[in-house]
């Protein structure tokens, strides 16, 4: 269905007079749009709305009238200009459309930045200023991905009741994050797949970790317990971790048949003077 008013349009940010030249179709002229330019929505959420004004340039009959002006105006020349948030030329738009210059125009304006939230509000920030502003946290922050039965995936609060009992779980949940040995290309599968596909290696397979990243590694865990599989003794029933249990349950166990006592005593004079020479006077 056309709409009432097609025009050309110029939205500029007021604190650097960087502008975007764009089409718009519609049956109110106060609807408040200021444009649809991914480089140009980025910079609204760090210099938010009231730093931007819009002005109509021309007005048309049609929409796609108002679309060919634009690719006049919008040209490859124009988009490698500092001076504009445009990213792809006039008369198609959308990112698959974006030029090569758009492109490393966004990846600038990626690098070192963070998506914050402060005082409620989402903001584009430097790494550095995210770092060092205590008001700030990531826009994440106590949400998780999680997936339904039916595998359909969305973001949830941790507090919801869904994601406490279990109902939903988190998208990377029995999922797999490996490398085709065929292809070289990384794949996330599931568990049971990446056990019975013998083309599929773990996503670290055939790397080295420096001395740095293991000593890092190293000072990270320690003195954290390992987790350990919780298995349970056919004897006693009793259940704890894998590397005791089988220490002192299983054919260990005073209820088992194959208990034998003396050797059940030797381990434990064993284990006992071990621990003596560890402490410390």
């Amino acid at each position: 269905m056309s709409k009432k008013y097609n025009f050309v349009y110029k939205t500029t940010n007021t604190l650097n007079d960087k502008f975007y030249i764009g089409v718009h179709s519609t049956d109110n002229l106060d609807d408040g749009y200021l444009g649809s330019g991914l480089y140009l929505k980025k910079a609204i959420e760090r210099y938010s709305t009231k730093n931007f004004k819009r002005e109509i340039l021309e007005f048309f009959p049609t929409q796609e009238e108002a679309f060919k002006r634009e690719a006049e105006i919008v040209t490859e020349e124009f988009i490698s200009q500092e001076s504009n948030y445009n990213l792809s030329v006039g008369g198609k738009g959308g990112y698959n459309n974006i030029s090569e210059d758009g492109l490393k125009r966004i990846s600038k304006a990626r690098k070192d930045s963070v998506v914050a939230i402060k005082n409620g509000e989402k903001v584009v920030v430097s790494k550095k200023e995210f770092q060092r502003d205590k008001n700030l946290v990531g826009h994440t922050k106590g949400f998780a991905s999680v997936k339904d039965r039916d595998g359909n995936s969305f973001q949830i609060s941790v507090d919801d009741e869904r994601y406490k009992s279990g109902e939903v779980v988190p998208v990377s949940k029995d999922s797999v994050l490996a490398i085709s040995k065929t292809s070289g290309k990384r794949v996330v599968v599931s568990k049971e797949e990446f056990d019975n596909n013998s083309d599929l290696v773990g996503h670290t397979f055939g790397t080295k970790q420096s001395q740095v990243s293991n000593r890092k590694r190293s000072l990270a865990l320690k003195g954290k317990a390992k987790p350990q599989k919780v298995v349970q003794c056919p004897y006693c029933n009793k259940s704890g971790g894998e590397s005791n249990m089988k220490r002192w349950h299983f054919n260990s166990c005073k209820l088992s048949p194959l208990f034998d006592e003396e050797q059940h005593k030797e381990k434990a004079k064993r284990l006992f003077n071990n621990n003596k020479r560890r402490t410390k006077i």
